[in-house]
């Protein structure tokens, strides 16, 4: 643990000591607090400038709409730092490296984060902490449907294979799953399309297929640097000192029972490579027409033979398998539309056990939810 984030905890514990001095003992100190300057918007350079100011000017109409409620609007207690960005997400038209590209609109952020006030001793002057709870939200983004959605479980050349989300009790009407940090996801949209659909047996299968070739292909490469150091032991025993040969065959001997070693360890790693292979291309083979069109819904983590068959020694939860929607943005519309709008919420310390989880409840419940829908289209 770092010596900031030490003091950054330290921070918040003399913060939530100070309950006595806060608002209705929510922690808080009774001093005003205040809207810090939003430094520069951050903006790919793949970006056109114009293009940009017209997508952030929805994140700063979402920054206005958190700004007007109550809890916000005169902060006491904490201060607020605002931010915002256009983020070209895997599935946005501006990232030639997504399987999504030329298909989605622009994606980016509009994010506050509080951080409240605390004191050293009773009379010494407040001080902002570290660290502190935000909201975030995500436009035409859905990666906090996906939890570890830089790892996904599998991927082939048309998107990635991720669990399929958690559904959680809706928050104001719209659908809301967990998200990576355990929060709450909420999703805004008017589109009717699905924000995921499932992957097939087929498509998994060949997935998995490729990465088996991947692997073996790596793992039949033989260990160069055993042959360079036999090599150099061979040249020792050229040397006209006698304890330089010495070492060298020494040094031969011992190489030599290193590489048997390996070779032996090698060609285990290469037979069960092999066999998981042979296995994968075999279960494909062998499914009918609907078999291979039907929902992959993993039941053994090794997957070392059959993915979709209960192991009794290794229980694994059945785990259904889906990719994001490629047809879920409107293609047509401009790419400075937001489509969707995603609201989370986090914290990155112990005080969102007391004033931070209430004040998120207390900024989301004064959040004027029919403006903040009209902002999608």
């Amino acid at each position: 643990m770092t010596v900031r984030l030490l003091r950054a905890l330290a921070s918040f514990s003399i913060a939530l000591a100070s309950a006595a001095q806060g608002q209705g003992g929510d922690g808080l100190l009774d001093t005003p607090g205040a809207w810090k300057a939003m430094r520069a918007p951050e903006i790919p350079t793949t970006v056109p400038a114009a293009r940009a100011r017209m997508f952030l000017a929805h994140m700063t109409d979402v920054l206005a709409l958190l700004r007007a409620t109550p809890v916000l609007a005169a902060p006491r207690g904490f201060v607020v730092i605002p931010s915002e960005g256009v983020s070209p997400g895997p599935y946005s038209i501006e990232n030639p490296d997504s399987p999504g590209y030329g298909r989605g609109p622009l994606d980016g952020f509009a994010s506050v984060l509080l951080l409240p006030f605390y004191r050293e001793t009773e009379n010494s002057p407040a001080r902002v902490a570290g660290e502190g709870p935000s909201l975030t939200f995500n436009a035409n983004q859905l990666t906090c449907l996906y939890p570890g959605w830089k790892e996904p479980y599998a991927e082939d050349s048309a998107g990635s294979f991720y669990v399929e989300p958690t559904r959680l009790e809706d928050v104001h009407g719209h659908p809301t799953y967990e998200s990576a940090a355990g929060e709450p996801c909420v999703v805004i949209t008017g589109r009717g399309a699905p924000l995921y659909v499932a992957v097939s047996r087929e498509r998994f299968l060949r997935a998995l297929i490729v990465r088996d070739r991947i692997h073996l292909d790596s793992a039949s490469i033989p260990n160069p640097m055993i042959a360079n150091m036999l090599k150099g032991a061979r040249e020792m025993q050229r040397d006209p000192r006698p304890a330089m040969q010495q070492q060298g065959r020494e040094m031969e001997e011992a190489l030599r029972a290193q590489s048997a070693a390996f070779d032996s360890a090698h060609a285990a790693l290469v037979a069960v490579l092999t066999r998981r292979l042979r296995s994968h291309e075999s279960l494909l083979a062998g499914m009918n027409t609907t078999e291979r069109a039907a929902p992959a819904v993993v039941r053994n983590f090794s997957m070392a033979s059959n993915p979709f068959a209960e192991d009794p020694e290794h229980p694994f939860a059945p785990t259904a398998l889906v990719t994001p929607n490629l047809a879920f943005f409107d293609g047509a519309r401009p790419v400075t539309d937001v489509q969707v709008l995603t609201v989370r919420t986090a914290c990155k310390t112990t005080g969102c056990s007391s004033w931070g989880n209430a004040i998120r409840a207390r900024i989301l419940s004064e959040l004027e939810w029919t403006r903040l829908e009209a902002l999608v289209r």
